[in-house]
């Protein structure tokens, strides 16, 4: 207490209200003289309980603050909060009822409050700090992770390209080794990444298969030659190391082959129609007999034939060896020599020796009808397929010889099993057939300007009636090509074609070897089946019976499929006819006879498919066609308006500038844009009336009309009275309500010319093709150009096949589908000369006529592989898959075999 309160507590004490004292421990002390005075004495009483909460505190604070002092005034017994907060409060507003002693206690732990309150902030900032260091190593980390994770994959991503390439690359040059594994890397190489160069070789392979049944022998040295039994039951090949491999082709599964004979030296064989009896003959002129024994069927005992004196002195290989209908006889071509004849069953001589004329070798023989031998003499020493060749026949019983061909040069021939048809081309390209006996008979002969691939004759092949006439005519793209082959009815004068995968190409001048691959044909007419050796593989073929529908499909070439409607409309070859087939099950659905002939170009169907436009050979007129059903009647004839003085009969004698084709497209079904001769008109084909305004160039002088009818053509918009028109300085758009054209593209002075143009189905693209093989494409709403497709290589542009996907023909006859909004080709392939074309209408099937076969390919890559998978009827083994670019990237890729 201060000393104003001690001299009133010494007032009070001598008024013996108050007692003072002393305590040793507590110092001076002042209190109530008795306890009576609070309860009696009012002032007091009520004083105290007005401050009684302020006392009590006030006790506990300097209780605390004591035992503080006593234990040497440490930080642990000072006050915290909350109670350090009350007593913080209690000094500001009482802080004369305090002692010295009480506001020391209370500052000293205001103080290290502070000072706790200060290092919690210093502690809260270091760890703020830390986190934020821990968040920026966190954001780094994770950063350098998903860097990390991208390049991973990026790289793991560019492998699988690399892979990708590589297997589609080694699918090719694997090829010629086995058409299994061939087929099995190209599925590897897209199931990768689907690279347009594994989607390329992957539709190449699927094109190439789509006619074999099996692939029955593969991953063997090349063969070289291949033979079939009557029956088509079993196949025998003679491979290029000397092994002789039979195969039986009656299972369902992959036949396993069975070598007859190994590392000798087999240059030529032969397989008697039962497949009994087989013959060989070495390259220093032996020949010999393998004749199944008694005991067992499947061990063959050896018949020399040819041996000992006769091959030393004359030790030239056979050129052909060939047994007869039944197999009791065989024969060998001998160079220098002559025609060897010997019985089967016990391998002694028949007759004398053939010999042909001084100064020619028997290049090949046929037992022939009426007991006859039909050969083909080259020049002696030319090689067998020497084309200077000549036809000669020897009667067997006088052995005299014959020339019923006279001189005429014969380069191939083959014969029928049973000796009764010969075939052959003649020096002028046609290919007869005849009839053997006594006196030979020719029945058919055919012009090679009748339809492509007559002649000449590769490996010619006929069956063992006579009927049917198979050979190769030629080879279909480079890498994983096909082998085109022609079938012919020789009876009703017929043709088909069948395709089977092609070796790997090569240098003819420097192998010495033609392209024609090693084939045989067996089985009864109505189940015929054709062998044919690609490199190290055989595959077979059933062949069947050439069509009306084939023979329309080759002989007439101007053929137009709709793939919406499932319809082909052909022009024959004179124009005065028109056929309409059915693309599922080659009928016939109609016939017509046009009122006028019609031009050798294609007809158009309108997208219903309920009428078709074919142009007449005038090049004036236009025949509408109702299709309804399968009846097809001719509904208009629109006379096209033109220019006075403009012709599409040839060049104008002015300019020399031919006029453009007719171009021919729909804005609906009823409705068609037709241009030519520099004008552009629409039609109602209800009516056969033009509509609206027509497009004429606005220019008048003759010599520019001709410039205008030779650059002027034009493409209806879907949906609307419009025509994208491409004249010789712009193109643009035709309205034909209002007859207004707007200019999109002007023709700059160092653009080349535009060829053609197509516009995508939304009508949001119009792909140009310029001269030279550029195509651009120009945006129609925003009216301004994207980036190029490309640059080159384009000679023909094709359709949309939907709205992204755009179909081009290279000058090779390459075609190359691209992808415009990725401006990157999706895939390319190979057809044959003439072929047709059509997309579905959503851009998921394309309809092809190749050749005489009318197939529809999904263009969906997971398709081709099930149809590769199902002909390989395996996985790849583990040293195939050590061959692989990638291993891995061949592991499964057929799941379920």
């Amino acid at each position: 207490m201060g000393e104003e309160q001690w001299a009133i507590a010494r007032a009070l004490a001598e008024a013996r209200v108050l007692v003072l004292g002393a305590d040793p421990e507590r110092g001076e002390t002042v209190e109530l003289a008795h306890e009576a005075l609070i309860e009696h004495w009012q002032p007091l009483a009520q004083q105290l309980e007005k401050d009684r909460t302020f006392l009590t505190w006030r006790g506990e604070l300097r209780y605390d603050r004591a035992r503080w002092w006593r234990a040497g005034r440490p930080d642990g017994l000072l006050l915290e909060d909350p109670a350090l907060s009350v007593a913080v409060r209690t000094l500001d507003e009482r802080r004369d009822e305090l002692t010295e002693e009480d506001r020391e206690f209370i500052e000293a732990s205001v103080g290290l409050r502070d000072r706790k309150e200060r290092e919690a902030a210093r502690s809260e900032r270091r760890k703020r700090y830390l986190r934020m260091l821990w968040a920026v190593v966190t954001v780094l980390a994770v950063v350098a992770a998903t860097v990390v994770s991208v390049l991973y994959l990026n790289l793991l991503r560019e492998q699988r390209r690399l892979a990708s390439d590589r297997l589609a690359q080694q699918a090719a040059s694997i090829d010629s080794t086995s058409l299994t594994i061939s087929s099995l890397y190209a599925v590897g190489a897209y199931r990768s990444e689907a690279r347009p160069e594994a989607r390329s070789a992957l539709l190449a392979q699927y094109l190439r298969l789509q006619d074999v049944e099996r692939v029955v022998m593969e991953g063997h040295a090349e063969v070289k030659d291949v033979k079939l039994t009557e029956d088509g039951t079993h196949a025998y090949a003679l491979l290029s190391n000397g092994d002789f491999a039979k195969l039986d082709l009656r299972g369902k599964k992959r036949p396993v082959p069975t070598l007859r004979e190994k590392r000798r030296d087999n240059e030529r064989i032969a397989v008697s129609p039962d497949g009994r009896i087989m013959a060989r003959a070495s390259n220093w002129g032996l020949v010999s007999l393998g004749v199944p024994t008694a005991a067992d069927p499947g061990v063959l005992r050896t018949v020399p034939l040819r041996e000992g004196d006769p091959v030393k002195k004359n030790p030239r290989a056979a050129y052909d060896m060939r047994f007869d209908g039944d197999g009791r006889r065989i024969l060998a071509t001998i160079p220098r020599e002559g025609v060897l004849m010997w019985r089967t069953d016990d391998g002694r001589r028949l007759g004398r020796t053939l010999v042909p004329p001084r100064g020619w070798d028997a290049a090949q023989a046929w037992f022939a009808a009426d007991d006859t031998v039909v050969a083909r003499i080259v020049p002696s020493g030319a090689e067998a397929d020497d084309t200077r060749g000549r036809l000669v026949s020897w009667d067997l019983e006088t052995g005299s010889l014959h020339r019923p061909w006279d001189e005429r040069t014969t380069a191939s021939a083959t014969v029928s099993g049973n000796g009764r048809v010969l075939v052959t081309c003649t020096e002028q390209g046609a290919l007869e057939a005849w009839r053997l006996g006594t006196a030979p008979r020719r029945f058919q002969s055919w012009s090679n300007s009748s339809f492509q691939g007559l002649c000449p004759l590769y490996t010619p092949r006929v069956d063992a009636t006579g009927r049917y006439l198979i050979n190769p005519t030629g080879r279909i793209g480079t890498d994983l090509g096909r082998m085109r082959f022609l079938v012919i009815d020789l009876e009703r004068g017929w043709p088909a074609t069948f395709d089977t995968p092609a070796a790997a190409p090569e240098d003819q001048n420097i192998t010495g070897r033609g392209f024609a691959p090693p084939v045989a044909l067996a089985g009864p007419p109505n189940d015929l089946r054709a062998a044919v050796g690609v490199g190290g593989s055989i595959v077979t073929v059933r062949v069947k019976p050439p069509t009306s529908f084939d023979t329309n499909a080759l002989l007439n070439r101007i053929r137009t499929p709709d793939a919406p409607s499932g319809r082909m409309a052909v022009v024959d070859s004179k124009g005065t006819g028109l056929q309409l087939w059915n693309l599922a099950d080659h009928r016939l659905l109609a016939t017509a006879r046009p009122s006028r002939p019609l031009a050798r170009m294609y007809a158009a169907f309108s997208p219903g498919g309920r009428r078709m436009l074919t142009i007449a050979e005038d090049q004036r007129t236009v025949l509408v066609w109702r299709i309804d059903g399968s009846s097809l009647r001719e509904e208009h004839v629109l006379e096209l308006p033109a220019p006075d003085g403009i012709t599409a009969s040839g060049p104008d004698p002015t300019t020399g500038r031919v006029p453009s084709w007719i171009n021919l497209s729909f804005s609906d079904n009823d409705h068609a844009v037709i241009s030519g001769l520099s004008y552009v008109s629409r039609w109602n084909l209800e009516t056969g009336k033009p509509e609206g305004e027509i497009y004429r160039p606005p220019v008048q002088d003759r010599a520019q009309l001709a410039n205008e009818a030779a650059g002027t053509f034009a493409s209806a918009v879907p949906g609307k009275p419009q025509a994208v028109v491409r004249t010789v300085a712009e193109i643009g758009v035709w309205d034909f309500t209002t007859g207004e054209f707007k200019r999109w593209i002007k023709k700059e002075d160092y653009d080349r010319s535009v060829r053609s143009f197509a516009l995508s189905p939304d009508g949001k693209v119009l792909a140009v093709q310029y001269a030279g093989g550029r195509v651009r494409l120009w945006d129609v709403r925003k009216k301004g150009w994207k980036p190029s497709l490309t640059y080159h290589g384009v000679y023909y542009l094709g359709r949309f096949l939907g709205d992204r996907l755009l179909h081009t023909t290279t000058a090779a006859g390459e075609q190359v589908v691209w992808d415009i909004d990725k401006r990157q080709d999706t895939y390319r392939y190979y057809v044959g000369y003439g072929s047709a074309l059509s997309p579905s209408t959503d851009g998921k099937n394309l309809t092809l006529v190749d050749g005489s076969r009318t197939s529809t390919i999904p263009l969906d890559p997971e398709r081709w592989t099930d149809r590769l998978c199902a002909l390989a009827e395996r996985e790849p083994t583990d040293e195939e898959k050590d061959l692989a670019a990638d291993p891995d990237q061949v592991e499964d890729v057929c799941p379920g075999f």
